[in-house]
């Protein structure tokens, strides 16, 4: 995580210029716990419907089964088309918004 504040494209090479990716949050136990440690800071996670507006994927290509919206979001239409934590609930934002900071994952091997 990230306190640098940037658009979601430059998020994700942020991500892998550190070696990972923008963070895929799967379930309501995840995103629990992120709400309770990043201190309800704005955070990049993955996810964008700018291709078919409704149908969220992930970088991956892969379909997006869990996303943690709460009523009224999504609620910015073709306008907002990337994800991301703000406070204590999972928003659709503008990619092009800069003043967000970034939560990365990456996969670790033993």
């Amino acid at each position: 995580m990230t306190n640098d504040t940037m658009a979601q494209a430059q998020a994700l090479e942020w991500c892998r210029n550190a070696g990972g990716y923008l963070a895929a949050v799967t379930s309501q136990e995840e995103t629990d716990a992120l709400f309770l440690h990043t201190g309800g800071q704005e955070l990049w996670i993955d996810g964008t419907d700018v291709v078919t507006e409704g149908q969220w994927y992930l970088q991956t290509g892969e379909l997006l089964t869990y996303i943690g919206f709460v009523a009224p979001q999504p609620n910015g239409g073709t306008a907002q088309n990337c994800i991301n934590m703000d406070v204590n609930k999972v928003c659709d934002r503008m990619c092009s918004r800069n003043d967000t900071g970034v939560l990365c994952e990456q996969d670790i091997y033993y």
